[in-house]
């Protein structure tokens, strides 16, 4: 059988007679809508760059895939932008013209003075090329192809849609309810998810927060909580659903994309080592998931 590696430890080598194809989502953004209930709708006090931009974060994911790139391709593309080497197509949106541009901005990074336009400014431009949504039939096809919302309207009427539309009124009734706009497809969930993964820091529920506040209390010397006073509580047990175990862990960064099966297991475990609290994070298997100080590991 032949051996496959991965792209961290194969040795490559590189033809210059065939492109190297490259695509890539743009990087952490801010929501694209917001529902009328939203406790972050305050859109210039929460996310000051509007909706649908690119955030520091997603500018920084770019400049480390630039980095990397560069890395694994300096030996095909040399340290100078040239129209022959190297062509950059985005679509016609903010955040992916500036994901492109933080990108490039670290792959042709000009490390000395010679290099540089303006001896202080660690930059080098490289063209992005783009063209209006409407016209863009290769990257942001769903705005230029009419085809797409006719389907999209037709999913609804599909068996297994229609099955799942009726088995979730409750969720609907919830949605609606909660967000205080009409939700009755799965569209309109998609939207939700979207906006409440991406305001994760404070998802509407209380199951996180009292995680925190539990630890919180043990740090500060008490363990007390709504349901006991026991200031030497061990353990605080919860009975929940696989949507439970779903929704804290895909908050918490670590949700596997898998629905948690029968009698699933996930810890959080609060540990202090030389004076410092940090958090670990377990499955059933006792797999160690994720490791971080308590500061950024508890919701707010």
């Amino acid at each position: 059988m032949e051996q496959t590696q991965t792209c961290q430890d194969a040795e490559v080598e590189y033809t210059h007679y065939f492109p190297h194809p490259q695509l890539y989502r743009h990087g952490d953004r801010s929501p694209i809508t917001l529902y009328p209930n939203d406790p972050h709708g305050n859109v210039s006090a929460v996310w000051p760059m509007g909706l649908g931009q690119l955030t520091k974060k997603g500018k920084a994911m770019h400049y480390e895939l630039g980095r990397w790139l560069r890395t694994r391709y300096d030996t095909l593309v040399g340290p100078d932008w040239v129209p022959e080497e190297l062509i950059v197509r985005s679509s016609d949106t903010d955040r992916t013209l500036m994901s492109a541009a933080c990108n490039l901005a670290a792959f042709y990074f000009p490390k000395h003075d010679d290099e540089r336009f303006e001896k202080h400014l660690p930059w080098m431009p490289t063209p992005i090329h783009t063209i209006p949504a409407a016209l863009d039939k290769l990257i942001l096809i769903e705005s230029s192809c009419p085809r797409v919302k006719v389907e999209e309207k037709n999913m609804d009427y599909l068996p297994e849609v229609k099955k799942i539309l009726e088995e979730n009124q409750d969720l609907f009734k919830f949605l609606t309810e909660k967000t205080g706009q009409a939700v009755d497809n799965i569209t309109a969930v998609s939207y939700i998810f979207d906006t409440l993964m991406i305001e994760a820091f404070s998802l509407p529920g209380p199951l996180i927060k009292e995680f925190g506040d539990n630890m919180r209390r043990k740090v500060a010397g008490s363990s007390s909580s709504s349901s006991s006073s026991n200031v030497d509580t061990k353990i605080y047990m919860y009975s929940g659903h696989d949507a439970t175990l779903a929704i804290v862990t895909e908050a918490l960064g670590v949700y596997n994309g898998l629905p948690p099966p029968y009698a699933a297991l996930f810890l959080l475990e609060l540990h202090k080592v030389d004076d410092q609290y940090f958090v670990k994070l377990k499955s059933v298997s006792k797999h160690l998931l994720y490791v971080t100080h308590l500061a950024d590991a508890v919701v707010k």
